[in-house]
């Protein structure tokens, strides 16, 4: 009698399968024997719709560092003199390193995370959905498997307070500190020619009228040129011109011809006026100029002189005879001067002033 019963249990699920698995479009596409791709690739495929994969979840793993704490070198500033014994005693020092602690958020769980396949080859498109197709390979005999992947680690790093103490011997005493005051001097210089130094900065001796030539040396006309300062139409009112007569024209408040030195006016091209000594060369040897960066420091470039035909020249100041008012000193003597070199006079082109100057 249970043989029976059994059988007909047998044959009540048989019939539940073939009922499952009738030969409809959808299997034949899957399960067929005609169908296409190549059935190993199709049995292939069903295995992979049947896999389940599950992945635990993320385990945190905790590393500890202790961190080392530093060293106190105690460290001799200051020399002192000692006048009186020494008291020593210990102290001990406690330095603590602090560490921020990592703030972990509360109440989320972390939970397994189950991928299921979902996409049905193109191929079984007949099948309405993943539940024909699941059904399809079924009917062929393929199980679902259940892939467990290890679990994902993840390292966090902690770190942790530690304690350092240090011991060091300290000495009390009464001390002396002898303080020794010292005075450095620093030498500063000048970049470039015809710069000095005036009052702790550089000044451009050549041009600046308040430090004309030399420190401290204020041009009254307000115009330095080439360390020279340049006359006042008062101190020049009239200025030498060799081809209109007027020679030896004098300089205001100086020793005037024929005192011995004697200083006179001359006109740049510029039309500036200046104060020179009376010192006289050979034409020979006066360099033409076309404006005064042309000449040397003490020179200026001239016009209505006695050489170049009038044309413009270098010719030095000696500022340090004309510079201003004084009794003046004999610096050069003069030979062969002309008793006819007067307003109105014509000196020969062979020297500036008709001489020439001897030391």
């Amino acid at each position: 009698m249970k043989n029976v019963v059994s059988l007909l249990a047998f044959a009540a699920a048989a019939s539940i399968v073939q009922a499952a698995c009738n030969a409809d479009n959808c299997a034949r596409a899957v399960t067929g024997t005609n169908a296409k791709p190549a059935s190993a690739t199709r049995m292939a495929d069903c295995s992979s719709f049947f896999q389940i994969t599950v992945t635990p979840a993320t385990s945190t793993i905790t590393v500890w560092e202790t961190v080392t704490p530093f060293t106190v070198t105690p460290e001799t500033v200051t020399e002192t003199v000692v006048v009186s014994t020494a008291t020593e005693y210990d102290y001990v020092a406690t330095v603590t390193t602090y560490v921020a602690n990592t703030v972990v958020k509360r109440g989320l769980v972390r939970r397994a995370v189950t991928q299921s396949p979902s996409v049905v080859p193109t191929y079984a498109s007949l099948c309405s959905g993943t539940s024909r197709y699941s059904s399809a390979c079924s009917c062929w005999g393929v199980t679902k498997v259940t892939i467990n992947a290890p679990t994902p680690l993840t390292t966090v790093t902690s770190t942790e307070s530690a304690t350092a103490t240090v011991t060091a011997t300290v000495t009390k005493s009464e001390t002396t500190t002898v303080v020794v005051e010292t005075t450095s001097v620093v030498v500063a210089t000048c970049e470039g020619p015809f710069y000095a130094l005036c009052s702790g900065s550089c000044k451009h001796i050549r041009s600046d009228a308040n430090n004309c030539g030399s420190c401290g040396n204020v041009c009254s006309s307000g115009t330095c040129v080439n360390g020279v300062c340049a006359a006042s139409a008062e101190e020049c009112p009239v200025t030498h011109n060799c081809q209109g007569g007027s020679i030896y024209p004098a300089c205001s408040g100086r020793s005037s011809y024929p005192s011995s030195p004697f200083c006179l006016c001359f006109q740049t091209f510029d039309n500036l006026r200046f104060c020179t000594d009376g010192a006289s060369r050979p034409c020979s040897a006066v360099p033409a100029c076309n404006t005064h960066d042309d000449c040397g420091l003490g020179e200026v470039c001239i016009v209505h002189g006695c050489c170049n035909n009038g044309n413009k020249y270098c010719r030095p100041t000696g500022a340090a005879v004309c510079r201003a008012p004084s009794t003046p000193t004999r610096l050069f003597r003069l030979r062969n001067r002309r008793s006819d070199a007067v307003d109105g006079a014509v000196i020969d082109g062979s020297t500036e002033l008709g001489y020439v100057s001897q030391d």
